[in-house]
């Protein structure tokens, strides 16, 4: 049997959720951690809603989040910045 989500999508007039649950939030953004999700709801980078104890996520706000996101050439040409050498820790004599 579809989820809810499959037969709003896949339905002949295709419906789109206004809020989808955190596990489905998680999916949409390539399967973060959900303590990455609850820390991006923190910030306000996500946009989160409760319907009884469910917390459901906005799909605006993970139109917004993926829209602001860098596309992959503006990625490719960021150069990381070089990192400075760790100095190695002396174990202490026993």
């Amino acid at each position: 049997m579809p989820t809810h989500v499959e037969q709003l999508t896949t339905s002949a007039a295709p419906l789109r959720p206004v809020a989808v649950p955190l596990k489905i939030a998680k999916q949409l953004l390539g399967n973060k951690s959900m303590s990455v999700i609850y820390v991006m709801i923190a910030q306000g980078k996500l946009d989160a809603v409760k319907d009884g104890r469910k917390t459901l996520v906005t799909t605006a706000s993970i139109d917004q989040y993926m829209s602001n996101l860098p596309s992959w050439r503006d990625a490719a040409e960021h150069k990381p910045v070089p990192r400075k050498p760790t100095k190695k820790r002396k174990r202490k004599a026993a």
